[in-house]
C-alpha cells in the first residue's frame, strides 16, 4: 500500500516510522536505497560520538513519489548535555555542521541543541510544499504535506 496520495505526497502530519519502516516504504530506487544507507552511517557516527538525538524529521523529495531525490532533508534535536560527556567532541561538532554533512553524508541537515529555541519552527515549516514541490506538481508553496519522524 502506498503512503502518497494521486499527487505523489502524503497527507499533511508528521509520521512517525522506524528506520525498518522507512527504507520499507521509501527505499523503492537505488538512488533512494544509498540515501537511506547514508542516513544509517549518519545515526551510527552520531552514536558513537554519544550525540543524544532528541528528534529527527525527514523531509524534502525524499518523502514524496520523486524516483531519484538528490539528498534527504534532515532536521534533528540534540540533547546539549550530550555535547558534555561525547567521547569525541570534534566529530560530534563536525556532524552539527550543514556543509560537512551534506559532503560526507548526502543528507542536507539543520540541527540546534535543545536549550536553544530555534528561530524557525522547522517542523511546521517542512510541511509547506515549497516553491520547487509547488511548481512541479502545479500546487501552491504554502499548500501542506506529510513528513516522517524517525523514531526508535
Amino acid at each position: 500500500m502506498s503512503v502518497f496520495n494521486n499527487l505523489g505526497l502524503m497527507e499533511p502530519g508528521v509520521y512517525p516510522m522506524t528506520l525498518g519502516q522507512l527504507v520499507e516504504t521509501f527505499g523503492f530506487s537505488g538512488k533512494r536505497k544509498y540515501l537511506l544507507s547514508e542516513l544509517e552511517r549518519f545515526i551510527r557516527s552520531a552514536e558513537e560520538t554519544g550525540m543524544g538525538i532528541i528528534r529527527l524529521i525527514i523531509n524534502g523529495s525524499f518523502v514524496t513519489d520523486k524516483e531519484e531525490p538528490g539528498d534527504i532533508d534532515l532536521y534533528f534535536i540534540i540533547d546539549a548535555n550530550s555535547l558534555l560527556t561525547s567521547s569525541d567532541q570534534q566529530k560530534f561538532l563536525n556532524l552539527m555542521g550543514h556543509d560537512l554533512v551534506k559532503q560526507q553524508f548526502s543528507l542536507d541537515s539543520y540541527c540546534h541543541l535543545d536549550v536553544v529555541k530555534p528561530s524557525n519552527n522547522f517542523v511546521e515549516f517542512f510541511q509547506y510544499i515549497g516553491p520547487k514541490t509547488a511548481a512541479i506538481k502545479q500546487l501552491h508553496p504554502d499548500d501542506l504535506k506529510g513528513i516522517v519522524e524517525l523514531v526508535r
